[in-house]
């Protein structure tokens, strides 16, 4: 029991490994057991900006959407055609 629970974190051990890595490191074909740590990839993750414009975010979401029609940001149930075989 100890073996497979040994075993079933291996995975897991990897990827926390593989999260303090260089971005190339953590991609790297054949995959490198000792890599160089680095904390880039949680640096980006938490300082990076958002894909989302500065001035878009300032707007908020009433203006953001002005000019679309309520209907358009709820989705909707695709419409159901009488001839076709399966809705019979």
């Amino acid at each position: 029991m100890i073996a497979y629970a040994a075993v079933s974190l291996i995975p897991l051990v990897w990827i926390i490994l593989t999260s303090f890595r260089t971005p190339q490191d953590a991609i790297a074909y054949p995959p490198k057991v000792v890599a160089e740590t680095s904390l880039v990839g949680y640096v980006n993750l938490f300082t990076t900006r958002s894909r989302v414009a500065a001035e878009d975010l300032a707007r908020g979401p009433q203006e953001r959407n002005r000019g679309q029609p309520d209907h358009a940001l709820v989705s909707q149930p695709a419409p159901v055609d009488p001839t076709h075989p399966s809705s019979r």
